[in-house]
């Protein structure tokens, strides 16, 4: 019987270090991106052409992604990875070059299994942890229980530094961390205690 719970002991550890352990971005260049609201190139109420919500997730922090109505309402990007089916379990930002008053102060996420233009689920929200310094990213890792595997994912910013100050909102990079698969883990672990169960019965 000690060995019986001794393996589910240490199955229950390793799926909970690979949960405790994120991976990288499941973003990437080329996945379908939309700024929200979606209002096109315009300098009033959408977005320079250089500075498209797919430089949100371009894996360069000397670009951005900036939305002139940032300053007055929640503004953001929705995205459909081009691996479907992940779970995210934490965020990285990255501030712009320049306008600190630009910068998101608070986030939400949300999923979707639909279509990049929902319904969503709201995942998670919290603080971008974002410094003053340029090109700098979340000074505190940002993590949260996940939710998931989602197809399409929207995050959105309701507030930002300054926004008496601003014109708009700005970020230079967004990433979204996967979170490992423990599926094996948990297949490995349940055959163990099942060999270890009948073992045990003879």
């Amino acid at each position: 019987m000690s060995k019986l719970l001794l393996f589910m002991v240490m199955s229950v550890f390793l799926v909970s270090a690979a949960y405790a352990t994120l991976g990288g971005d499941v973003t990437d260049i080329g996945d379908v991106v939309l700024g929200v609201p979606n209002n096109g190139v315009d300098f009033e109420i959408g977005w320079p052409e250089n500075e498209a919500p797919e430089f949100a997730i371009d894996n360069d922090a000397e670009t951005k992604y900036l939305h002139f109505l940032g300053e007055v309402e929640t503004t953001g990007i929705q995205i459909t990875p081009a691996i479907a089916g992940t779970t995210v379990g934490g965020l990285s930002f990255t501030t712009a070059n320049d306008a600190i008053e630009r910068d998101p102060m608070t986030w939400e996420l949300y999923g979707s299994n639909t279509s990049i233009d929902g319904e969503y689920t709201l995942i998670a929200t919290g603080e971008t942890y974002l410094p003053e310094d340029r090109f700098a990213a979340n000074t505190s890792p940002i993590e949260f229980d996940p939710i998931g595997p989602f197809d399409h994912y929207q995050i959105l910013f309701p507030t930002i530094r300054d926004a008496g100050a601003a014109n708009s909102m700005q970020i230079a990079e967004i990433e979204l961390l996967r979170v490992p698969e423990p599926l094996t883990l948990c297949l490995l672990g349940l055959g163990g205690m099942t060999v270890l169960r009948r073992r045990h019965q003879h």
